[in-house]
């Protein structure tokens, strides 16, 4: 796109400084913090599988993925099992804090945080900068 539009030199600086922070956010990062369930969907339930760039938010916060090998859908009975630490639920059109109080319902030491729906599902640089940013912040001050 910035070919077409004339303007790779400004998104190359754009793609450089959002790197440069994607790298000190994941230096940073402490390693081995847990599970995680990141959930984009509701009524079904769908999750991040290891196939989406949603996956690496996961990794580089130190976090373990619990649906990295699901196919298609997962159930609340086996997230319930696999007992992640940590929740994040996109806003779903507003039914993430309905999601969110059935989740603490379920899994009592869960944290859970809701990321805006927007920003979460553009892979944009700068989106998935503010998105890991978010993330980082949250696991990390649990």
């Amino acid at each position: 796109m910035a070919q077409e539009a004339r303007c790779t030199d400004a998104a190359n600086k754009i793609i450089e400084r959002e790197r440069f922070i994607v790298d000190s956010i994941t230096t940073k990062t402490r390693r081995s913090i847990g599970k995680m369930l990141f959930q984009v969907g509701s009524r079904p339930l769908f999750a991040v599988t290891k196939d989406y760039y949603l996956n690496e938010v996961i990794t580089r916060v130190g976090c373990t993925n619990i649906c990295a090998d699901v196919a298609g859908g997962c159930s609340k009975e086996f997230v319930v099992r696999m007992k992640p630490d940590f929740i994040i639920l996109t806003t779903m059109g507003g039914l993430a804090t309905e999601e969110e109080m059935e989740w603490h319902k379920l899994i009592k030491n869960a944290h859970c945080l809701i990321v805006d729906e927007n920003e979460a599902g553009c892979p944009t640089p700068t989106f998935y900068r503010k998105t890991l940013e978010k993330i980082a912040n949250f696991v990390n001050n649990q």
